[in-house]
C-alpha cells in the first residue's frame, strides 16, 4: 500500500498566478502560485477545493477609488473599517451636499458581452442605496440597486440585465454584482451611485454631506457570473485557472468497474445562461479531450449528466438526464462505472442508468473540478472518493443521502 505524508504527494496542483480565497477566520487571502485554494463560508464551514477558470479584471483600479471620476460625491479612506482582506483601506463614497448624480465611475477599455460588475459594500448609514451600472452606454441598459444592510436587491432594471448575486462575506460585508449582456465600447466604463431610496436609474436627489456606503475590491470580467476577487493597481490583472488532477497509478484504480463520489457546490451555475458551457465537476481522462467521461452541467436544462464511453472509446453515451440541482448548500453525486452496468444517484434520489458501457480502462488521469481542455466547475469541491468497486444502487442512494 502506498503512504502520503500529504495531499501534494498525491495530487497535482497547477496555477500560474496568484489567486484570493476566503480562509476559516473570515479574512479574504492570497494564495501563492501553485498553492490551491480550500475556501470558507462567512460562518467558517469548509466548502472545499476552489476551482477556477482564468479571468481578468478591466478595473484598473480596484481599490484606490481616488482615480476614479466623483459626480457630485467624493471618497476618503475610512481608518476605522477593516476591509475584507484584513486593511484598514475600506472606502467610504459620500454624497455631497447638493442636487445631482452621487456617484463614482471609471472608464476602461471595450469588453464583450456578457460581463460581470461586482463590488464589496458595507453599510454606512440607514437609509442609503448603492447603485450598479454601465456607465456610457445610455439609458435603462441594466442597472440593480442594492441594500447593504443585507445585500438584497432594493430595485433593478434594464433591457440587458441577465442576473444578479449577493454573497455575504462576514462582518457586515456583501459581495454584490450584476450581469449586463449588451457589450462596452472603448470609452465606456462602470459607475457605482449612491441613492436614498428614489427610484429608477440615475437617482436625483439632495444628498446631506456626510451620508455614503462603504465599498471595496471592484471588478468587471467577461462572462455571465462573478468570479473571485482579482486586486489591481493601475493595470488588468488577470487569475490564471486551476488545475488539479491524479494519476490512476497513484491509488487502487480497478479498470474493470468503480464509482466516484463527489460532494461539490456549484452555486455559479444558476446564473449562467444557455451558453453551451458543459462545466465538468470532475472527469476521467486520457492526454487528449477524447475518450474522457465526467459528471457535468447540462447548460439547456441546468441539470447533472454523467457522459459514459463506449468500451471503444469512440462513441460516447449521455446518461442520466435532469438531476436537479440544490440552489443553495452542496450536492452529491456518485456514479458507478461497470460495463453494461452504469449508474448516477444525486442527492439520494432516484437511480438513473446510463446507455453507455462505461469503458474505464481507457483512462490514466481524474480532473478535479475541470475537463482535460477545459470547461471550468467554477466552484468548490469538498470531498472526490473512488471505490473500486460497483457500489449497489442502495450504497449509491445512502452515500449521496
Amino acid at each position: 500500500m502506498k503512504q502520503y505524508d500529504n495531499y501534494a504527494d498525491l495530487i497535482t496542483f497547477t496555477r500560474a498566478s496568484s489567486a484570493t480565497y476566503l480562509d476559516s477566520d473570515g479574512i479574504l487571502k492570497t494564495a501563492s502560485t501553485n498553492e490551491p485554494r480550500i475556501e470558507y463560508d462567512s460562518d467558517g464551514n469548509r466548502l472545499g477545493l476552489l476551482v477556477e477558470e482564468a479571468r481578468t479584471n478591466l478595473v484598473t483600479y480596484s481599490e484606490d477609488f481616488s482615480q476614479w471620476v466623483n459626480q457630485a460625491s467624493s471618497d476618503s479612506v475610512a481608518s476605522d473599517i477593516t476591509a475584507p482582506d484584513g486593511t484598514q483601506n475600506t472606502i467610504e463614497i459620500i454624497e455631497e451636499a447638493s442636487i445631482n448624480y452621487h456617484s463614482v465611475y471609471i472608464v476602461f477599455g471595450a469588453a464583450s458581452a456578457n460581463w460581470t460588475v461586482s463590488v464589496y459594500i458595507k453599510q454606512k448609514n440607514l437609509g442609503r442605496y448603492i447603485q450598479l451600472r454601465p456607465f456610457g452606454l445610455g439609458s435603462d441598459v441594466a442597472w440593480v440597486t442594492f441594500d447593504p444592510s443585507d445585500g438584497s436587491v432594493y430595485e433593478s432594471g434594464g433591457a440587458y440585465l441577465v442576473n444578479t448575486d449577493s454573497q455575504f462575506i462576514g462582518d457586515g460585508w456583501y459581495r454584490v454584482s450584476m450581469t449586463c449582456s449588451e457589450s462596452l465600447l472603448s470609452g465606456d466604463g462602470i459607475q457605482f451611485s449612491i441613492t436614498d431610496g428614489t427610484s429608477g436609474e440615475l437617482p436625483v436627489y439632495t444628498g446631506d454631506g456626510t451620508s455614503g456606503v462603504y465599498v471595496w475590491g471592484a471588478q468587471l470580467e467577461a462572462g455571465s457570473f462573478p468570479t473571485s476577487y482579482i486586486p489591481t493597481s493601475g493595470s488588468t490583472a488577470t487569475r490564471s485557472s486551476d488545475v488539479a488532477t491524479i494519476g490512476v497509478s497513484e491509488f487502487g484504480y480497478n479498470s474493470s468497474e468503480g464509482t466516484v463520489f463527489v460532494d461539490f457546490n456549484a452555486s455559479g451555475w444558476f446564473n449562467q445562461p444557455n451558453d453551451g458551457n458543459f462545466s465538468r465537476v470532475f472527469e476521467f481522462g486520457g492526454n487528449t479531450g477524447s475518450n474522457a467521461d465526467g459528471i457535468f452541467r447540462d447548460p439547456v436544462s441546468n441539470s447533472v449528466r454523467y457522459r459514459f464511453n463506449e468500451d471503444d472509446g469512440t462513441t460516447p453515451a449521455i446518461g442520466a438526464a435532469n438531476l436537479s440541482l440544490v440552489s443553495s448548500g452542496g450536492d452529491k453525486v456518485a456514479v458507478s462505472l461497470k460495463s453494461g452496468d452504469n449508474a448516477i444517484v444525486m442527492n439520494g434520489g432516484t437511480v438513473a442508468y446510463g446507455s453507455g458501457s462505461a469503458a474505464t480502462n481507457l483512462y490514466n488521469l481524474i480532473y478535479f473540478g475541470k475537463r482535460v481542455d477545459g470547461l471550468y466547475l467554477n466552484g468548490h469541491i469538498k470531498s472526490l472518493r473512488y471505490y473500486p468497486r460497483r457500489l449497489t444502487n442502495s450504497q449509491l442512494q445512502e452515500l449521496t443521502s
